[in-house]
């Protein structure tokens, strides 16, 4: 039988630190040494951020985008719907970023050709299709953007409503009277405030009946879109839109959404300014209202009428 030798003692610590057990027994409070401390509090949380952030770099590479647009519009053509899709994301983000890819014709034949196809992508990706040729804002698309209004999908026709609007040719108005009296909310919303940003005079009669709209959201773009054809109409409706008080009484609103519409009853308000009651309105937004950019554009509104005194 082997001999069984009695356990080394270990030897006393030569440092000014006292030593730390390797558990503490029940009931006793852990003591840390400096060492310790300096490592569970620093190093470990130090190396915790940095592994985070060497993750967040990683899949940040391995997922971003470097491609060039030419790399896009190579992969736009692609035989493969997934490439096409990533290639139709980004190129409309690039499009909003690189103005001069509008003056590109290659990416306008590019997005055309691939609109009339637009069935081979998946539903809430083709609208991306709309997106990007809105933001080409090229009238050579026009032809093309009139089939996507016969598009079974409603928000196909939402989309392309909305870049119409954005190529803003006015004749193009006509295509979408009609859809200002469309059952759906949302695409009469957006042909309302197609038809405003056209300027289509012919549109005033249906503009003014959806004056009287269920839907609030299509009265708002009615009266803003009247107000662009400097229609009597819309005055009733800009006296409310342009009292906060009145608009934060609505459904679903918030302040950013009403400091939105304060800003476009400023744009569009100016051949109202002889009117009093709106006179006033905006002279109440310039001396108090709680959005610095509001109480701006009042001023200037003020002062391009002659309607601000200094002594206000």
């Amino acid at each position: 039988m082997d001999d069984v030798r009695p356990e080394a003692q270990r030897p006393e610590v030569a440092s000014g630190f006292e030593e730390e057990p390797l558990t503490a027994p029940e009931g006793v409070v852990e003591r840390l040494t400096p060492p310790r401390v300096i490592v569970r509090f620093f190093v470990i949380p130090l190396l915790l951020v940095l592994a985070v952030l060497g993750l967040y770099v990683f899949f940040g590479w391995l997922l971003g985008t470097q491609k060039s647009p030419e790399d896009l519009l190579k992969d736009l053509r692609s035989a493969y719907p997934s490439t096409r899709e990533h290639a139709l994301y980004d190129l409309t983000y690039t499009i909003q970023t690189r103005p001069e890819i509008r003056n590109d014709t290659r990416f306008l034949q590019a997005l055309m050709e691939q609109y009339r196809r637009r069935q081979e992508f998946r539903p809430e990706i083709r609208v991306y299709l709309a997106l990007a040729l809105g933001h080409l804002a090229r009238p050579e698309s026009l032809p093309v953007l009139r089939e996507g209004l016969a598009d079974s999908d409603p928000r196909m026709v939402f989309y392309t409503i909305w870049a119409i609007g954005r190529v803003g040719q006015p004749e193009t108005g006509a295509w979408l009277v009609p859809f200002a009296e469309h059952p759906d909310d949302g695409i009469r919303e957006m042909a309302v405030y197609a038809l405003g940003n056209l300027r289509y005079a012919p549109a005033r009669d249906v503009l003014a009946r959806r004056l009287d709209d269920a839907n609030p959201s299509v009265r708002m773009n009615a009266v803003l879109a009247l107000a662009q054809l400097q229609a009597p109409e819309a005055l009733s409706g800009l006296r409310q839109l342009s009292r906060r008080d009145y608009l934060m009484g609505l459904p679903q609103m918030d302040a950013t959404k009403a400091e939105g519409i304060l800003l476009n009853v400023l744009q569009v308000a100016d051949a109202y300014a002889a009117d009093p009651e709106l006179r006033q309105n905006v002279e109440r937004l310039a001396q108090s209202d709680e959005s610095l950019k509001v109480r701006n554009a009042a001023l200037d509104w003020l002062r391009r009428h002659g309607a601000w005194r200094r002594d206000k």
